[in-house]
Formats: structure tokens, C-alpha cells, sequence
């Protein structure tokens, strides 16, 4: 696992970050990571963000999206509305679940 990633998953056990999933509603239904906060890109597009993250706003935040794409677009995005440290993360969720990044499926 590349260090980056293994820092990261330290971070999250230890709950000094969060990760946000900023793919769209069909993609989540096939699997995303454990704990991860759902924050579709189209919303966030609209200015729109689910109320549950208010609380995340001073984290360390880490996006991921299928092939990190879509996370550099949502990180301006993010930081507009007052998210703090906002990390993308080029690694997609396949990637990250391959890695051991624990997931959920149906």
C-alpha cells in the first residue's frame, strides 16, 4: 500500500478524517467505502450538501469518485462552502477498496 494511502487509513480509524464520495446515487448503490459520506458532485454542482456533514467542515476531508476526476472539480467546490482542508485523492474507489480501504456492497 503506498504510504500516502496507509496514512490515510490511520487517519480514519482514528477518526482525524473523513471521507466524502462525490460519485452519483447509481454508483453508491454498487459499493462504497465504509463510513464514507455520500456528496454526489451534481448536488454540489447546485450548491447543494447533505446535511449530515455540517459537522465536517473543520475535518481533514479526502474526496473520491470512481477515477479521480470528478474530485478535483468538487474540491473548489468544497472550499467555497467553507470546507477547510479538502484533500482529492487519485485513487478511485475500486482502487481504495482494493487497497483494503474497508467497503460495502450489495
Amino acid at each position: 500500500m503506498e504510504k500516502h494511502l496507509a496514512t490515510l487509513k490511520t487517519k480514519l480509524e482514528k477518526n482525524q478524517a473523513v471521507l466524502f464520495d462525490v460519485r452519483e446515487q447509481e454508483e453508491w448503490d454498487e459499493g462504497y467505502l465504509k463510513d464514507a459520506f455520500f456528496v454526489p458532485l451534481s448536488q454540489l454542482n447546485l450548491g447543494n450538501i447533505p446535511a449530515n456533514t455540517e459537522k465536517t467542515k473543520d475535518q481533514e476531508i479526502y474526496l473520491y469518485c470512481r477515477s479521480g476526476q470528478r474530485v478535483y472539480i468538487a474540491q473548489p467546490i468544497l472550499e467555497d462552502m467553507g470546507f477547510k482542508k479538502v484533500t482529492p485523492l487519485d485513487e478511485g474507489f475500486e482502487e481504495l477498496r482494493d487497497e483494503g480501504f474497508a467497503a460495502v456492497e450489495p
